[in-house]
């Protein structure tokens, strides 16, 4: 009786059976051996030519594509077995580098917040486009309690601008970045910059005037309606631009204006930290010429008034002369030569 003995096949992966993890775009070293078999075939991920049923060796070439291949061998004689290796290839680690808080806000208009922006590199040199990314805040860079956290953004986009309420005066930022390639490798952490908000809020600059539409030559009381953030109230400062080279830094001055038109006026108030905002009245003050006055009199008698202002020049005329003046003049005046007109 002649036992025939079943095939067997071994493969390896770097020296190693079974299942192995390599960096992206690493070239494996396949080992294989079979015994007992009639023959046997390769199935998988394999390429080139190979000759399965023999000892032998083959590369796989630059594995480019993060997945997991698999290189099988099937070997056949009394009966039939198979043997598998599998390597698993890492995506590229992209990298996130030169985090910065890098644009200061505007502080006259809105409360505190930022720009982060940082340099992506996709790993292994690919230049691939950024896939998402990840941006966290954190007072003195306490990461465990972030009062921010982006979650993950697709978005090849390398800035990102803090939500305005996010952050607080008077507080010391730091924020930190991680990314994501197209083959789904994500970085590790990046930290930016720390950066300190000012210490109170900003002026918030407004004043008024009354009258609304001045007249030449009338003092025009300016009151100042400005919101200060915090700090002495004695340090506080206040610049008056009338518009017609008029100025005060008083913070409720009076100004008159002497000519007619259109004034535009500037306040800008400085606290004592010396944070700036200014506002003006655009369109302006519209400073008008006096408006004529009407005097009611009491009424006179117009012949009476003109009689006393001719008599005397009719007066050395002679008495025919006046007897006829006062005749015409009666007539005239009253519609009566007779008594009306003083003798």
């Amino acid at each position: 009786t002649v036992t025939v003995s079943a095939p067997s096949v071994t493969i390896q992966a770097n020296g190693s059976g079974g299942s192995i993890t390599v960096p992206w775009n690493s070239n494996v070293n396949l080992t294989w051996s079979s015994s007992n078999a009639a023959s046997c075939t390769k199935s998988g991920d394999w390429s080139g030519s190979v000759t399965p049923n023999v000892p032998g060796s083959q590369q796989t070439g630059n594995l480019s594509v993060p997945k997991t291949y698999a290189y099988s061998i099937t070997c056949s004689g009394n009966g039939s077995t198979q043997a598998t290796s599998f390597v698993t290839v890492s995506p590229p680690i992209p990298t996130a580098s030169n985090v910065t808080e890098s644009t200061n806000p505007d502080y006259c208009s809105a409360g505190p917040n930022g720009t982060i922006t940082w340099t992506f590199d996709s790993g292994a040199g690919l230049g691939s486009p950024q896939a998402s990314y990840q941006v966290q805040v954190a007072p003195n860079g306490n990461f465990a309690s972030p009062v921010y956290d982006s979650g993950q953004i697709n978005s090849n986009s390398t800035s990102f601008a803090i939500p305005n309420g996010i952050l607080q005066f008077n507080t010391t930022y730091q924020a930190r970045v991680r990314v994501w390639n197209v083959y789904g490798g994500v970085s590790s952490w990046a930290n930016s910059n720390s950066w300190t908000t000012p210490p109170y809020a900003y002026p918030q600059v407004d004043f008024t005037w009354t009258p609304h539409s001045p007249q030449i030559n009338v003092q025009v009381p300016f009151t100042d309606q400005t919101v200060f953030g915090g700090g002495s109230p004695g340090a506080r400062t206040w610049s008056w631009d009338f518009g017609d080279g008029g100025s005060s830094t008083q913070q409720n001055p009076q100004h008159t204006y002497l000519a007619q038109g259109n004034y535009i006026v500037d306040l800008t108030a400085t606290d004592a930290a010396g944070q700036t905002c200014s506002k003006n009245n655009d369109p302006g003050i519209n400073v008008q010429k006096p408006i004529p006055q009407i005097k009611e009199v009491a009424p006179v008698s117009l012949g009476h008034s003109l009689w006393s202002s001719a008599s005397f020049i009719v007066s050395r005329l002679g008495r025919l002369g006046l007897d006829s003046f006062r005749s015409a003049f009666s007539q005239l005046f009253y519609g009566s030569t007779s008594g009306l007109v003083p003798q």
